[in-house]
C-alpha cells in the first residue's frame, strides 16, 4: 500500500490521456495574452507612482549641515522604560553631513523634522556649557541613576545637570570619584 492509499482510501491513476481535445489554449497564445496583461497592468500602475512621487516630493524636506532637526523617537529602543511614555522626538541634533550611502550612524531622513523656536516657549533644551577646571572641561553630576558590572568593571549610569535623560552616560566608577555625594547617594538610597 501507498501513503497516498492509506490516507485517502483510493490509489489515483497515473495514466494521463494523450488523444482527444481539451479547452486549454495553446502555450503561444496564452503567452501573449500574458504579455498584453503585463503591459496593461503596468500602464494603469505608472499614474499611481507618479501621482505618489508628487506628494512625496512635496512633503521631503532637504536638510542641509548645519541644520537643527528633532529625530522621532519611533525605532529607538531603550532609551526609555515604557516607550508609550517616553518622548516621541528627541533632540534638537545638528546635521553634520549630508551621505547617500547607508553608514551608521545615520537616520532616515523620513524620521527628521525641522527644529523651530517659538516665541512662546523660548529657547528649547538649553545645555548648559561646561566648566573648566585645570584646562579641562567637566560635567555637573546630578545624580546617579543606575549601576551594572560588564567583566571586572562597575559602571554607573550617570545625570548631568541641566541635561536631559537621552544625554545621560554610563562611566566607570573610577571615574566619578569626584561626586562622592552622588555616589553615596545611590548607595544608600532610604535615606531618612
Amino acid at each position: 500500500m501507498s501513503p497516498f492509499q492509506v490516507l485517502m482510501g483510493y490509489q489515483p491513476q497515473h495514466n494521463i490521456p494523450t488523444m482527444g481535445t481539451t479547452d486549454a489554449p495553446d502555450i503561444a497564445s496564452r503567452l501573449t495574452q500574458l504579455a498584453h496583461l503585463c503591459k496593461e497592468i503596468q500602464s494603469s500602475i505608472q499614474p499611481a507612482e507618479e501621482t505618489v512621487k508628487k506628494q512625496n516630493k512635496d512633503r521631503f524636506v532637504e536638510y542641509i549641515p548645519g541644520q537643527k532637526v528633532w529625530l522621532e523617537a519611533t525605532n529607538l529602543k531603550g532609551l526609555h522604560p515604557k516607550a508609550k511614555l517616553g518622548p516621541k522626538c528627541y533632540g534638537p541634533f545638528t546635521i553634520d553631513q549630508k551621505l547617500s550611502s547607508k553608514i551608521h550612524p545615520v537616520f532616515y531622513a523620513g524620521l527628521l523634522y525641522p527644529y523651530s523656536e517659538t516665541t512662546m516657549h523660548g529657547k528649547n533644551y538649553l545645555r548648559p556649557p561646561p566648566e573648566l577646571i585645570k584646562n579641562q572641561e567637566e560635567f555637573e553630576i546630578e545624580c546617579i541613576i543606575d549601576s551594572k558590572t560588564v567583566g571586572k568593571q562597575t559602571l554607573c549610569q550617570v545625570q548631568w545637570k541641566g541635561y536631559l535623560a537621552l544625554d545621560d552616560s554610563w562611566l566607570p566608577k573610577a571615574e566619578i570619584s569626584h561626586a562622592k555625594d552622588a555616589l553615596t547617594d545611590f548607595l544608600q538610597p532610604n535615606k531618612g
